[in-house]
């Protein structure tokens, strides 16, 4: 409960500094940045000393939310058929709220993340792309002594274009979590969701 507390909205206040290079006659382009964000008025959930009624929290804000790192992203044309794209963030991120929260680290902030992609054209109609997605450990509640396990997800996918009647058709196939890895996608340790099983979809488009 809130008690019938004003609670004031949420914002954010981000400073951030990048750069970007093209080389080899702009095949490859590389990008970073480094980035400080705070967020203030952040709501807290604390234990009442004396429960009311069936309520035995309130929900109050204060303190800040500090999330700082940077980020480096590469995407280019390896060949003239296979293009790649990727990128890798490093967080830190932890509570500023001068409570026993005091330094911990926010429910679902993993240090480490990383995602890969990449697309070969076989033929002018027929394409291949795969795809990796990294996810390092992270709490599951704000007293950090719950965690969810690090995971590697892989996917794939296939793209093929024809022409039917003069009208550009086109049939694409993917499958998410090739290898039906167990992980934890997200929430705290009372409510998690759990990534989802192997999963093929197919879908197919035509422009008039």
């Amino acid at each position: 409960m809130n008690n019938e507390l004003d609670l004031k909205p949420e914002y954010g206040i981000q400073y951030e500094i990048g750069t970007k290079w093209e080389l080899f006659d702009a095949r490859l382009l590389m990008t970073a940045a480094v980035f400080d964000i705070t967020l203030e008025n952040i709501t807290i959930s604390e234990t009442l000393a004396v429960p009311t009624g069936s309520f035995t929290d309130i929900t109050t804000q204060g303190g800040e939310q500090k999330h700082r790192g940077f980020e480096l992203g590469a995407q280019g044309q390896i060949s003239q058929n296979w293009f790649v794209t990727s990128s890798m963030m490093y967080l830190d991120a932890e509570y500023q709220t001068g409570d026993e929260r005091e330094g911990n680290t926010p429910i679902d902030a993993p240090e480490w993340s990383a995602n890969i992609w990449t697309r070969y054209e076989i033929t002018d109609n027929f394409a291949m792309n795969f795809g990796a997605v990294y996810v390092g450990d992270r709490f599951a509640n704000t007293d950090n002594t719950i965690s969810k396990d690090d995971y590697i997800r892989f996917d794939l996918g296939a793209a093929y274009t024809m022409n039917i009647m003069n009208k550009d058709v086109s049939v694409r196939a993917n499958i998410k979590n090739v290898f039906d890895t167990d992980y934890i996608e997200g929430g705290e340790y009372n409510m998690v969701t759990v990534g989802q099983e192997r999963n093929i979809s197919l879908a197919a488009e035509i422009k008039f």
